[in-house]
């Protein structure tokens, strides 16, 4: 996903390739969250970081999402 899909113009392959990417939908429950480090575009390295002075990250919503394509509906973590 980090390169560049279109290597300069949009073919019906790389437009159908990005639409794919675009409609991936992932549970909640498979992924992990952390703040990470402000300067992670200039050291190229995404380091978890605390921020005490903001509130805590909402994970309320966790496992509770509705998604309209879920591939992932039988797996368990």
């Amino acid at each position: 996903m980090m390169t560049q899909p279109t290597e300069g113009k949009l073919t019906p392959a790389n437009e159908a390739r990005l639409s794919e990417i675009a409609l991936t939908q992932i549970p909640s429950r498979l992924l992990e969250t952390c703040t990470i480090d402000k300067d992670y575009r200039l050291s190229g390295e995404a380091k978890p970081a605390d921020y005490p002075e903001l509130a805590p990250l909402d994970m309320t919503f966790i496992d509770t999402e509705q998604l309209a394509f879920d591939n992932w509906r039988l797996q368990t973590v």
